[in-house]
């Protein structure tokens, strides 16, 4: 199996700000990729090894309170994985691994309903599937 570890923790929040200041202020985190398009605000915020994704959904569906939304596992050979769980018949959100502007990745469901995320950076991939 090709996950190697934890990469990240997403949570939706309704106030991008405030979550990033506390994470940046008070836990010492730094900003890192952000983007903002008509559906959601997206910060990545990073210390030393850990990341966390702070994501505010933009319009309708916003939430009063943070909820946590995925956690994510680096893989480094994401094609073998997607193929392995595939084989596993897990519940796949997506039927092939999915291209974002930094990485490749796809979601899983777990047996308790939460998200699991398997992602690999485009610098660390070995092959385009």
């Amino acid at each position: 199996m090709a996950v190697v570890k934890l990469d990240h923790v997403s949570i939706l929040c309704p106030d991008l700000e405030k979550t990033a200041s506390f994470y940046t202020d008070i836990l010492g985190f730094k900003r890192g990729y952000s983007k903002e398009d008509g559906e959601m605000k997206l910060v990545y915020l990073t210390r030393a090894d850990d990341t966390v994704e702070i994501i505010e959904p933009l319009g309708e569906g916003t939430p009063k309170g943070a909820v946590f939304k995925h956690v994510a596992f680096a893989s480094d050979d994401i094609w073998s994985d997607f193929e392995h769980f595939k084989q596993l018949g897990l519940r796949l959100l997506h039927d092939k691994v999915q291209e974002g502007e930094e990485s490749y990745y796809f979601f899983l469901r777990a047996p308790g309903g939460e998200w699991i995320e398997i992602v690999q950076a485009k610098e660390a991939s070995k092959s385009d599937g």
